[in-house]
Parts: structure tokens; C-alpha cells; sequence
């Protein structure tokens, strides 16, 4: 049996849903660019990359990141099995930091010395929406140089 959450509510009415898929289907292009000029306003950014998933946009981010910092990727040790993947997408080396049991957030010793064995690029994200201790990360990675990217996709909020 199949079950389904409905959503709780729904700004798109059955009008606009087949309005946009005609948009789409007339100017694919047209339609892209549109969602992006809106996703540039709404976040306030100078530009708004489409991506294929958030896997994609990972690999991108340590792409973009190794091509500026040579060196190791620094990865939590227990996360979504996505992570690696777009790791191994980027062809980066990665070494693996602790994540402590009760708050899901990076052991900051471990962490510390992922960054002394050479990482340059951080991943960190938030777990089942724990928070994480975003200044104490942030620290860290300042003190060695290293580029610090937050993976989003289960935070809350």
C-alpha cells in the first residue's frame, strides 16, 4: 500500500501549476532564467546556479574549492553517504573527522587535526537538523586557512 503526506498548504493552485508547466514546455530557457532572476532576488545573491540535486551542487563546491586550495577535503565521518559520493565525483582526497554522538557536531580535536593533516576544505552539515556550533567551526578553519562549506540538506529552517 502506498501512503502520501498531503501538504499542509500550497500557495500554487491547479492554475498556476499548469501555467508554469506551459511556460516551461514554450521557453525552457526562458523558464530557467526566470527561476533564477527570482532565486537571485529572494536570496539577495549576485548569481543563482541550477543544479541537477544537492549532490551535484557538493561536487561543484569541492571542485570549485580544490581548483582555488590544494589539498585534502575534510569530510564528517558519519553522514549521508552522498557527501562521499560527490567527493568521489570532485576526484578530491578526502581524510574523515569525528562527529560527537550526542550533538551530531564535529568533534572539534578531530576536526583539528583533520586540519593539521592538511585539509584545506571543510564539509560540515547539520544532522537530522541538530545545530551545529557554527563560530567554533568557523574558528577552526580560519586557523588554518582552510575554506569551510556548509551542506545543507538536512538542516531545518
Amino acid at each position: 500500500m502506498i501512503r502520501r503526506q498531503l501538504p499542509a498548504y500550497s500557495p500554487l493552485t491547479p492554475g498556476r501549476l499548469a501555467l508554469a508547466a506551459w511556460d516551461a514546455i514554450r521557453s525552457p530557457e526562458g523558464a530557467r532564467e526566470a527561476f533564477r532572476a527570482y532565486l537571485r532576488e529572494r536570496f539577495n545573491a549576485p548569481e543563482a546556479v541550477l543544479m541537477a540535486s544537492g549532490t551535484h551542487a557538493l561536487q561543484l563546491a569541492l571542485e570549485v574549492a580544490m581548483a582555488k586550495r590544494r589539498g585534502l577535503v575534510a569530510l564528517p565521518a558519519y553522514s549521508c553517504y552522498d557527501i562521499v559520493t560527490a567527493a568521489v565525483g570532485a576526484k578530491v582526497e578526502a581524510t574523515f573527522y569525528d562527529i560527537d554522538p550526542v550533538s551530531l557536531s564535529p568533534d572539534m580535536q578531530s576536526l583539528t587535526q583533520a586540519l593539521e593533516a592538511g585539509a584545506t576544505t571543510v564539509v560540515a552539515g547539520n544532522l537530522y537538523g541538530f545545530p551545529l556550533d557554527w563560530d567554533a567551526i568557523r574558528a577552526a578553519c580560519d586557523a588554518h586557512g582552510a575554506f569551510l562549506i556548509e551542506d545543507a540538506a538536512q538542516g531545518l529552517g
